[in-house]
């Protein structure tokens, strides 16, 4: 996982990562570092995965509306099956500007 994170934060170095884990979102901390205080969201402890905050997927409309009108984009990063590893693929699926929203 941290891997990935450093993969998709060197591609999207100005948005906020938005990372599926399961029925979770998570991300690092790295970018604009006011934005979990936006979402109301409390550091995580440590873990393997190196994610810094996480809310439930139910959450993220809500969430990426509130960092979008505060003039930062947002990339959504699903996960999908990995045949043979035990380590889930992931890849963009969505990347929101604030430029785009009305």
């Amino acid at each position: 996982m941290r891997d990935q994170y450093r993969y998709f934060r060197w591609r999207f170095p100005d948005d906020v990562l938005f990372f599926q884990v399961g029925r979770f979102m998570e991300s690092d901390d790295i970018g604009s570092p006011e934005w979990p205080l936006w979402l109301g969201l409390k550091r995580m402890g440590r873990n393997r995965r190196g994610a810094r905050y996480g809310f439930p997927v139910s959450h993220t409309a809500r969430h990426l509306r509130t960092v979008l009108k505060r003039g930062i984009g947002v990339t959504l990063i699903h996960e999908h099956e990995r045949y043979g590893h035990g380590i889930k693929g992931r890849a963009p699926v969505w990347r929101y500007s604030p430029a785009e929203q009305v």
